[in-house]
């Protein structure tokens, strides 16, 4: 135990939590591209030296481009030509990033939609800090 803190105390101590081999070892699993953006986010986020463009869209592609739900983005990946301004790590990455927002819509869609019974579903709460606490804490409450 007392190694590992050593480690992350030196580590801090530059200014970086993760290196290359932090952002080599993030995989996508079962499809969930969710979480994989999430992973990849927080490693991209803590490395002190990010690597080039050309490396991201490597990496990044190699673990994206078997998503079964980004099969259409691929495929214009895939037919544009090598030197076109297009074919970049941005590009992949913003098709990810639009691919969960309309999931992410569609599920909310679905959410609201009548049952059976007449009732729509509850919206999905996110669990953590409730906004309104957060509001009172910043906020002046009025005394009349």
């Amino acid at each position: 135990l007392k190694v590992i803190y050593e480690w992350y105390r030196v580590v801090e101590a530059e200014g970086c939590i993760y290196d290359f081999t932090h952002l080599n070892s993030v995989k996508m699993h079962n499809q969930n591209l969710s979480k994989f953006m999430e992973d990849w986010d927080q490693v991209l986020g803590g490395m002190k030296n990010v690597p080039e463009n050309s490396i991201l869209e490597a990496m990044f592609r190699q673990q994206v481009e078997g998503h079964r739900d980004l099969e259409s983005d691929m495929g214009i990946y895939h037919r544009t030509e090598k030197d076109d301004p297009n074919k970049t790590y941005q590009w992949l990455y913003l098709r990810c990033q639009k691919l969960l927002e309309r999931q992410r819509l569609a599920q909310c869609r679905t959410g609201m939609q009548p049952r059976s019974s007449g009732r729509r579903a509850a919206l999905p709460v996110k669990t953590g800090v409730c906004v309104c606490a957060q509001r009172e804490t910043t906020t002046t409450k009025y005394q009349g």
